[in-house]
């Protein structure tokens, strides 16, 4: 067994702790999804790393992956969005939709 020193314990728990602080920013973004009135959102995932949050999955236009990404955009610690999420093969449901609703 190797000894650690005073340092390596110490970057460790700074590692600990900032991949704590990620999961829990991931975690906030998912919750937030999840209230959405958009039932789709419920299914996107999130993961966080150095202040980019990720957004992963599939919803119906783009419409919503604009909505997904506003939604989470103001969370505490994310600089930057990268959304990944693909549009469903039948975004036609969308339009019908969102159809009367007004635009930002």
């Amino acid at each position: 067994m190797r000894a650690t020193t005073g340092k390596e314990r110490t970057a460790g728990s700074r590692t600990t702790l900032i991949s704590s602080l990620a999961d829990l920013v991931a975690l906030t973004a998912e919750a937030r999804l999840i209230r959405s009135p958009h039932v789709e959102l419920r299914r996107v995932s999130c993961a966080f790393r150095e202040g980019v949050l990720t957004l992963r999955g599939s919803v119906s236009c783009h419409d919503v992956k604009r909505i997904a990404a506003d939604s989470v955009r103001h969370l505490c610690g994310v600089a930057e969005i990268s959304n990944q999420l693909t549009i469903a093969a039948f975004p036609s449901r969308c339009a019908k939709r969102h159809r009367g609703s007004p635009r930002r």
